[in-house]
């Protein structure tokens, strides 16, 4: 019989490139499952959200308008709990983008959300 005979430095590589190939994979594996998962909450957040895409929104002293939603979940007092993160450019006061760009989320998760509507004056 023609055996292969490895040195303890070529198995030590063996194993440390089968370990690198399989934390690989394992990483691989778990963000699919990660996109699956926020694949549905952001389905979920679609069919659920109160408010749209361009809509002004304020909470605690933060405007914004949306340009992004997402569903999100998060542990509360030991259960799963949806939410929907609104998420677009910071407005000041007067409703216009705030000059440094600032992008902020708001979570409709409780709080209390109000949507600002502009109303256009009649030429």
């Amino acid at each position: 019989m023609n055996e292969e005979v490895r040195t303890d430095e070529e198995c030590l590589k063996l194993l440390a490139d089968y370990e690198q190939a399989y934390e690989k994979d394992l990483k691989e594996a778990k963000q699919r499952r990660d996109n699956r998962k926020s694949i549905a909450l952001n389905k979920w957040a679609n069919v659920n959200a109160r408010f749209n895409v361009g809509d002004i929104i304020e909470s605690q002293g933060t405007i914004i308008q949306i340009d992004q939603r997402y569903g999100r979940n998060s542990p509360y007092y030991g259960t799963k709990r949806l939410y929907v993160e609104y998420r677009g450019p910071q407005l000041t006061k007067k409703l216009h983008p705030r000059k440094d760009g600032e992008r902020s989320s708001i979570y409709d998760d409780g709080r209390e959300i109000k949507k600002i509507n502009i109303v256009k004056e009649k030429l």
